[in-house]
């Protein structure tokens, strides 16, 4: 039996190490922190979690020693261009031994909220109950392009055979348009949005009814009670394992794709928030009775 935390653990293949926790993006820094962050942070990375629907950042500056102008201005960059999304940034373990006033001062300017521990930031309810508010999102509407419905088939197939797999069902498929995302509204259904970059840009949301999220994460939960929030986590965790494959099976083809964290949605509004007029591949299926949707878009 595996047991997924409240923490879904990963890094990028940079010197800044990146971890989620309750759909915020923490990024680790450490020691001296100048210009050379800019050539650490991965943007792309960065940009393409903002899509996928994370709306709070923080950075975890507890093991930085000091930092400097250039550091700041890197910060303050990225603090204002999120904005534009609608994304905050905050950072924690700044005092004055690693920081001056002045540098504080400009961070603040640029909209950067300070919290003097992780816990402190955890405990801000009223920022973290907006953290969940953002739906999958861009700053213009983008539709699925014809590589992305090339692909569809083996994403389609890669998804139905890992459901079949910790199910021990068969998965029915109901029927493929090209449309925008169209979802019954019920209490018990669920979402994970991941999105993919690279030679291919797309993103992809899988919709569960809780019941089939339950079958499906089972082998990632604790025997017995799981809050939502254990469910959500570990259905991220699934999720993400179906991105996993895929990649792979793409770079068989020669085709180098990376993908982001995933993001979770505990409600139906969340998902559908500013997409009504967003077209993509919707896939719907059954699993023993229970529904199932995939959507593909750019």
């Amino acid at each position: 039996t595996y047991i997924i935390s409240n923490t879904y653990i990963g890094s990028l293949d940079r010197q800044v190490q990146v971890h989620i926790k309750d759909n915020v993006i923490v990024y680790s820094l450490k020691n001296f922190v100048d210009s050379s962050l800019g050539e650490k942070f991965d943007m792309r990375y960065h940009e393409n979690s903002i899509k996928v629907g994370f709306t709070l950042f923080l950075f975890n500056a507890h093991n930085v020693s000091s930092i400097n102008a250039h550091g700041v201005n890197f910060l303050a960059k990225l603090s204002i261009a999120g904005a534009e999304h609608g994304a905050a940034v905050a950072i924690c373990g700044l005092s004055e031994s690693n920081i001056t006033k002045a540098l504080r001062d400009g961070l603040e300017d640029s909209g950067i909220l300070f919290y003097p521990s992780m816990k402190d930031f955890f405990d801000d309810k009223t920022l973290l109950s907006g953290s969940g508010g953002g739906a999958v999102s861009s700053k213009k509407t983008e539709h699925i392009t014809k590589q992305l419905v090339e692909i569809l088939p083996l994403i389609t197939q890669t998804a139905m055979h890992t459901v079949e797999v910790m199910t021990q069902s068969k998965v029915t498929k109901k029927f493929l348009k090209i449309q925008p995302l169209t979802l019954e509204k019920s209490i018990t259904m669920m979402g994970v949005a991941i999105s993919f970059y690279g030679d291919l840009n797309g993103l992809l949301v899988m919709v569960f009814e809780e019941s089939l999220a339950k079958k499906v994460c089972k082998i990632f939960l604790e025997e017995g009670e799981n809050s939502r929030s254990d469910l959500m986590d570990a259905l991220g965790e699934f999720v993400n394992i179906i991105g996993g494959k895929f990649v792979q099976q793409l770079q068989r083809k020669h085709c180098k794709i990376e993908i982001a964290m995933p993001r979770t949605f505990e409600r139906i509004s969340e998902i559908l928030q500013h997409k009504k007029d967003k077209k993509g591949a919707q896939v719907n299926f059954t699993v023993d009775g229970a529904p199932l949707a995939l959507f593909l878009t750019r």
